[in-house]
């Protein structure tokens, strides 16, 4: 998206990757991961400045490797 670091990389002749062609890359060499499941824990609360509740951070489910 940021176009002038894209005409500087070019101009230095150096070559670049989007971020969405690295994830593509990635996934074909390791393939994709699961979802991720959640706990009922709440581990963190997400509080405006005038103390309202904006959202909560949950606890995620440990992984388990088969």
């Amino acid at each position: 998206m940021r176009q002038d670091i894209i005409d500087c990389l070019d101009k230095a002749g150096i070559p670049h990757v989007t971020i969405e062609s690295l994830k593509e890359k990635a996934y074909s060499l390791v393939g994709r991961p699961d979802d991720l499941e959640w706990e009922d824990k709440v581990i963190a609360v997400v509080e405006a400045r005038d103390g309202s509740i904006l959202d909560v951070v949950r606890r995620i489910k440990p992984v388990t490797l088969d």
